[in-house]
């Protein structure tokens, strides 16, 4: 079982090495542009690239002041947001909107007006209210919970699950067959496979839709969420997957199977400081 875990292991690590590479900034530029505003154009994107917010914000702006365009009035609008200056980006933004766009070149920037909004209300909030943090408290530890009636499970301590004599519960070791534990084994493997890969997508998909939202050309935008729901469809047949096998593990522990156990197997339910929790006793 430990060879299969390691084999997923290996097998989420090379799907996120093959699908979590981020498009950089693109190199082509707007057609029919004229030839300064072009190199200005240019020059942002450059800069773009290096991170240099302001520079590139900069020579955006040279080129929409040298041929007003809707391309650089959103790159502009994009590296002011970027540089931190939402306020100066939403009214970007707002002077995007009322041009002549496509629906994606529309929905581009309605997205990023709304993110600038919400960082706007957030600093507003945070000058009005300041900054305060609060530590919660853990709450006490409750007194062990008795097995279920009837079982003769020993009581269960929430922290650490051990008896009340402080001690480690001591727990029978299982019997089992070869065949029953390479079964367990692949559904366990299947399981941890299905939902790593799941989340594994699912990062790489929230990764696609932030890319989007910082490019500064509409049809990368479309491009790279057009990417980010191909990456949520993997999630969602990962997730699937994880699901099935886990449903199955659940039902193969749960249905008994000559030579698999020769004890009964019990669950306790308990809550701790860190949130509810399952004790499984037996074999499986």
């Amino acid at each position: 079982m430990a060879e299969l875990l390691r084999s997923a292991v290996v097998i989420v690590a090379l799907v996120m090495g093959a699908f979590s590479s981020a498009p950089a900034v693109a190199q082509d530029v707007p057609p029919g542009m004229g030839p300064e505003a072009l190199q200005s154009f240019q020059r942002g994107t450059t800069h773009a690239q290096a991170r240099d917010w302001e520079a590139a914000a900069r020579e955006f702006q040279r080129s929409y002041d040298l041929e007003p365009r809707k391309e650089s009035l959103f790159a502009w609008a994009q590296a002011e947001r970027l540089r931190g200056n939402c306020a100066r980006a939403v009214d970007l933004y707002r002077r995007v909107l009322p041009l002549d766009l496509t629906p994606k070149q529309k929905q581009a920037a309605e997205r990023n007006l709304e993110r600038c909004d919400r960082s706007n209300e957030e600093a507003r909030r945070e000058a009005a209210l300041g900054t305060a943090s609060t530590a919660a408290a853990n709450p006490p530890l409750s007194a062990p919970i008795p097995g279920p009636p009837g079982t003769g499970a020993p009581p269960v301590n929430p922290a650490g699950l051990r008896g009340s004599s402080g001690r480690a519960t001591d727990i029978p070791p299982p019997i089992a067959s070869k065949r029953s534990l390479l079964l367990g084994a692949v559904l366990h493997a299947g399981t941890a496979v299905g939902l790593a890969g799941a989340v594994t997508f699912f990062m790489l998909s929230r990764a696609s839709v932030q890319q989007a939202s910082d490019d500064f050309l509409f049809r990368e935008y479309t491009a790279d969420l057009a990417e980010a729901h191909r990456r949520q469809r993997f999630a969602t047949g990962f997730a699937a997957a994880g699901v099935l096998f886990g449903g199955a593990t659940v039902l193969y522990w749960l249905a008994p199977r000559s030579g698999r156990e020769t004890a009964p197997t019990t669950s306790v339910a308990f809550v701790g400081p860190d949130g509810p929790g399952l004790t499984l006793r037996g074999p499986f």
